[in-house]
């Protein structure tokens, strides 16, 4: 299984990481770390994630929002894609532009039920 986590914040990378270590029962995971949306589209346009986790705000010129429209315009609806940012409203465009791609998504922002989250689906 390969995931793509997409913040700027590398406290959360870290707590990622650890919730999937906590939640993963075994099964081989990848996490490819990214920390703002040009490393996002790269590593999206240079392979294929079963699993992407996006972040809205990256303190930066591009958003979240870019990678979300690249990803509806350029991906298949295959991967399973998780946005976990507080920016409800911002978020909430990110998730109507991924819907309109076909795709999997699901709000979960980060540090409310993301471990539980990642139990459900990784266990």
């Amino acid at each position: 299984m390969k995931i793509l986590f997409l913040d700027d914040d590398s406290l959360r990378h870290t707590v990622f990481d650890s919730f999937l270590r906590e939640s993963n029962s075994g099964m081989l995971a990848t996490v490819r770390h990214v920390y703002n949306a040009q490393e996002a589209i790269d590593a999206l346009d240079a392979e294929y994630f079963d699993f992407i986790f996006l972040d809205r705000d990256l303190g930066e010129a591009l958003s979240g929002e870019v990678v979300a429209s690249w990803i509806a315009d350029h991906l298949s609806s295959g991967p399973t894609i998780v946005i976990h940012s507080w920016h409800i409203d911002r978020a909430r465009v990110m998730y109507l532009t991924l819907l309109r791609g076909d795709h999997n998504v699901v709000r979960v922002p980060f540090g409310t039920d993301l471990k539980e989250y990642i139990q459900k689906e990784f266990v």
